[in-house]
């Protein structure tokens, strides 16, 4: 379940069910996620900013993220010198690890996964019954966006070349 206030001061992000910091997932693929996210929004690119990635969206509902890119005692430390509302916390820890370090007026807005594959599928799978996909390219960043039969998005994926 998302719990979010109305005016939150701040929230984090967790990847919460993949571990990054499980042994053998290197920090370069935190990193390459990070730029490529940037990319993929349109919003500058990452800047090492100590033991996190800080990345300054811009957009209305997120001023700026910070990505650590494993696990960390100094969520805590960082949450602290936030003092803008819409900063967001990203790290690869379960929620209960984040939430743990985290002052009072912070809260875990919702968790999420990082997707990764070791190689691609060879064969594309069919689309369910009334779905339709529009793909095309901006700049360097390939685009897919679902709809149904009406016409709603359903779903939309990003990826960079």
């Amino acid at each position: 379940m998302v719990w979010k206030q109305a005016t939150r001061r701040s929230a984090t992000r967790s990847a919460g069910t993949f571990d990054l910091s499980e042994p053998g997932i290197p920090r370069a693929l935190v990193e390459s996620f990070a730029r490529g996210w940037s990319v993929t929004r349109g919003v500058p690119p990452p800047h090492d900013d100590g033991p996190a990635l800080r990345i300054e969206t811009g957009l209305p509902d997120e001023r700026r993220r910070y990505v650590f890119t494993t696990a960390s005692n100094k969520i805590g430390t960082l949450a602290v010198l936030i003092r803008e509302p819409h900063i967001l916390v990203k790290a690869p820890m379960t929620p209960a690890a984040v939430a743990a370090q985290l002052p009072s007026n912070w809260h875990v807005e919702r968790t999420g996964t990082m997707m990764t594959i070791a190689t691609l599928p060879s064969t594309v799978g069919a689309l369910l019954d009334g779905i339709t996909a529009a793909t095309g390219w901006r700049g360097a960043v390939y685009f897919v966006s679902l709809s149904n039969a009406a016409g709603a998005a359903v779903g939309e994926g990003r990826m960079r070349a």
